[in-house]
């Protein structure tokens, strides 16, 4: 009933964790179609092993061309009532699936979604900042219109995404921003439920820790999130959402400036996001419920902006990176104990 859509690429060192979690999950799960997006390691070796002694598992292989191209090439094929697209290096806690399962039977919705944690190294398990419950989404679904914006944690009716033309854009990162936004728009109803059902894996490599200029492609994601309201006629409080949405995100990018090694990406970053925060309709706000965590958000981006010779001063930005370098080295090492 489910097909996992699972790209990876050099995924070695987590893929055989990974792929047990999705097996242990029983007959809900029909298949796993992997997308080896052009690895370079033992992937290939890996996925083989697998496909030998389980029927269940499938694979393409194809050139390097990035995440949003390798879950896109899998929708293609993809003739089950339902798709999950999971990443190579989470867990798939266990009972999820026949969970999920059941909710969008019962419910016919156009997809469901879960809570998830970030799954760090040595096991630890914290969860996230945003708690989803037991609910079913049909007018009100707007409010969830911010709410996580990766696909993990979301099944999908495969019939719903093509019949809307609903694909990942070929950002390096923020392309699950635009596609999970797109899906709150088009869709009639979706189901939530309590139940954890992704744990997210935090590492050092991970695409969470990147920081570098690929953090522009937000603001394209964004301005194609805009078109697509427009586009589909969207009311002004689903605008106002957006720019509560675009708020956050600003807020993360300011706040971790000094993390950026390379000053002339911290100063173009700072200038593009500074540029697209005055851009925004802020007055579009006032009849959000969240209204006090936007004035709160606006705060801390206008503090920064206004101290923003500090933060992009080299000495700073060092002692920043070696600081953040050693709180991971000390979790680790906890973490073993």
């Amino acid at each position: 009933m489910i097909t996992v859509v699972m790209p990876v690429y050099n995924g070695e060192k987590y893929l055989n964790e990974t792929l047990q979690s999705i097996l242990r999950q029983g007959e809900a799960i029909s298949g796993i179609l992997i997308i080896n997006d052009g690895s370079t390691d033992e992937t290939e070796k890996i996925i083989r092993s697998w496909e030998t002694k389980e029927k269940k598992i499938s694979h393409i292989n194809k050139k390097n061309e990035g995440v949003a191209k390798a879950r896109n090439r899998g929708l293609q094929e993809v003739n089950s009532r339902y798709v999950w697209f999971f990443d190579a290096d989470d867990i798939m806690p266990a009972g999820t699936a026949e969970r999920i399962l059941e909710k969008l039977e019962e419910s016919g919705a156009d997809y469901c979604i879960g809570n998830c944690a970030y799954y760090h190294e040595g096991g630890r398990i914290v969860p996230t900042e945003l708690y989803v419950p037991d609910h079913l989404w049909k007018e009100d679904r707007i409010e969830i219109f911010s709410w996580y914006e990766s696909p993990g944690n979301k099944v999908f009716r495969t019939e719903f995404l093509k019949e809307n033309h609903i694909n990942f854009p070929s950002y390096k990162i923020a392309e699950d921003t635009s596609f999970c936004s797109k899906c709150v728009v088009k869709s009639s109803l979706i189901v939530s439920i309590s139940d954890c059902i992704e744990l997210y894996r935090i590492y050092d490599g991970s695409s969470s820790h990147r920081y570098n200029s690929t953090v522009l492609d937000k603001l394209k994601a964004f301005a194609e999130i805009r078109a697509y309201l427009k586009e589909n006629g969207m009311g002004e409080e689903w605008f106002a959402r957006q720019t509560y949405n675009e708020l956050y995100h600003y807020k993360v990018v300011f706040k971790t400036l000094p993390l950026y090694s390379d000053k002339k990406e911290r100063v173009l970053i700072e200038n593009k996001f500074e540029e697209a925060f005055y851009r925004l309709n802020l007055d579009q706000l006032k009849h959000l419920k969240e209204y006090e965590n936007c004035q709160k958000y606006i705060k801390e981006i206008r503090f920064i902006v206004m101290i923003k010779s500090l933060y992009m001063l080299q000495p700073v930005s060092w002692m920043l990176r070696t600081a953040r370098r050693g709180k991971q080295i000390l979790r680790r090492i906890m973490s073993k104990r």
